[in-house]
């Protein structure tokens, strides 16, 4: 139970650390912004959390048991990111853009992982 709970965390925290990151690109790309920064990041943290949240927990917790090298827990992750990003954004917004969306997904992948490292061996040491 602790792992899923750790996992969890890692979760909420790569929710909101992707959001924050893409909120800010979007807010220094567009000429126009339509939408307040606080909005930019609540509508990120609100599309990206229910993939960090089932599919991360779930695909990490089955990497970590099943799989022993590192590269291929990485590239494991890459994969997954972008193929359950492009049926999820195809569902969301209909069709548009499924390779930008595979794309981000990667890096969302990518994002987890390195936090799920970084909290391994720094604030889960006990």
């Amino acid at each position: 139970m602790q792992t899923i709970s750790r996992k969890i965390t890692i979760a909420l925290v790569t929710t909101l650390i992707f959001s924050v990151l893409f909120s800010i690109v979007g807010y220094t790309e567009s000429a126009q912004q339509y939408f307040s920064f606080a909005t930019m990041i609540f509508t990120f943290v609100m599309l990206s959390a229910p993939m960090f949240l089932i599919a991360g927990v779930v695909l990490s917790y089955i990497f970590e048991k099943f799989l022993r090298n590192e590269w291929m827990k990485f590239f494991s992750y890459i994969v997954m990111g972008a193929v359950l990003t492009i049926p999820y954004t195809m569902y969301i917004f209909n069709n548009s853009g499924s390779t930008t969306f595979a794309v981000i997904g990667v890096f969302g992948a990518a994002l987890f992982y390195g936090i799920q490292k970084l909290f391994q061996k720094y604030v889960f040491t006990a």
